[in-house]
């Protein structure tokens, strides 16, 4: 990581801190638990009136070792003043635990949240957006087929998939910093070709698939989301890819905190194309 990394990774904690702590009360928080574990609950917090009638599940990063929901509730606070209903799934963390204990841990959220309050969401379809590694899971909670009837989730309830700096091809993923985060949630490399999430679009998906990733990004390659994107098309999907100019791995998130930036209405311009689906 390059000094000047360093100082917007800084920067940008200090800024989550502080709309993380912003006092608004205008919509409601609940911490809602679906198992045992210290790490399994999800963070609901319900939109600014009017509220929207889409749904947005947001996976956070951390490269499967590190972050919580309530480090990342800046951003949920930033769509709910939108209208949005935001969920934030908190997982067990490598390398305690390993794969596939995350990509579980997501999958049974959703489903605890569908079972208990999808009804009194007044939602009609979700949007997935994974940051990161959570670009990884949600890659695998909106195309892994054999999970989705393993939790009676249908996937026609899905109206996108977002990736910011997404993990989606493993192949692509070879820093030593980037095998750190690798080895520490597969437990070493003989999964790496099998869970690729690259391999996880085997037909042609029926909603828009949308990669934004930072140009300085070092960390995750930009050919990961490049791949992806070719994969989606290459069944027939709409996919695109977007690369946001001056942004590292990490900072790109300040586009989605307090009252984002300039760049932040490239992402409102995708949301539109939400509405026409394949």
């Amino acid at each position: 990581m390059t000094f000047d990394e360093k100082l917007t990774v800084l920067a940008l904690g200090v800024r989550m801190m502080i709309w993380n702590k912003y006092k608004d009360n205008e919509y409601k928080i609940h911490k809602v638990k679906y198992g045992h574990n210290h790490r399994k609950y999800t963070l609901i917090l319900e939109g600014h009136k009017p509220k929207k009638r889409t749904l947005i599940y947001f996976i956070h990063g951390g490269g499967w070792m590190s972050g919580n929901p309530f480090f990342f509730k800046a951003i949920a606070k930033f769509f709910a003043k939108k209208g949005y209903t935001v969920v934030l799934p908190a997982y067990r963390l490598a390398p305690k635990y390993k794969y596939p204990c995350q990509i579980e841990d997501v999958f049974l959220g959703f489903q605890d949240f569908l079972e208990k309050y999808w009804h009194m969401s007044n939602c009609d379809d979700v949007i997935v957006i994974g940051f990161s590694a959570g670009s990884e899971l949600g890659a695998n909670l909106v195309f892994n087929k054999k999970l989705q009837e393993r939790y009676e989730i249908d996937p026609s309830i899905f109206k996108a998939f977002f990736a910011i700096s997404g993990v989606l091809d493993f192949s692509k993923f070879t820093s030593k910093r980037a095998q750190k985060y690798l080895n520490g949630y597969l437990g070493g490399t003989k999964y790496e070709g099998k869970v690729n999430p690259l391999n996880l679009v085997t037909e042609k998906p029926e909603f828009p698939v949308f990669c934004l990733h930072g140009d300085l990004d070092e960390l995750v390659p930009k050919e990961c989301a490049y791949n992806f994107v070719e994969r989606v098309r290459g069944f027939g999907g709409n996919a695109d890819i977007t690369l946001i100019k001056e942004k590292y791995h990490s900072n790109i998130l300040n586009l989605w905190i307090g009252h984002g930036e300039e760049d932040t209405n490239i992402f409102f311009d995708l949301l539109k194309k939400c509405d026409n689906k394949n």
